[in-house]
Parts: C-alpha cells; structure tokens; sequence
C-alpha cells in the first residue's frame, strides 16, 4: 500500500518505508530517511531535520 500526504513537507509510506521530502515543519511520524531536493529555506528546516535524528539525502548546493 501507498500512503502519501502533504503538510509541511511531502510523506510518502510504502513497504513499511517512510520518507520525507522537503520538510519545513514536523512530520505527523517519523520518517526513516529525509529527502531534500535543494537546500532553499522554502525546501527544508534545519531545527526540524537535526530534530528528527534520520539519515539525509540532498543535492549538491543550489
């Protein structure tokens, strides 16, 4: 099953995976990884992601 839900950030679940895309608030769960498109304040939160303590996946600086 495919959850996805949008708030803050994009929640894609599926397989028992949870990932986060672009966070800029907290998540409802937590995820198991993070992912940042770019590193613009409108992409992610740096107090929310050091808080969620997952691994990251960006891209090289924009």
């Amino acid at each position: 099953m495919l959850r996805i839900f949008y708030n803050k950030g994009i929640f894609i679940e599926s397989r028992g995976k949870k990932i986060l895309i672009d966070p800029i608030g907290l998540p409802h769960e937590k995820p198991d990884v993070v992912l940042i498109s770019h590193a613009h304040r409108d992409h992610c939160n740096k107090r929310v992601i050091r808080g969620l303590n997952v691994p990251i996946v960006l891209s090289s600086a924009t």
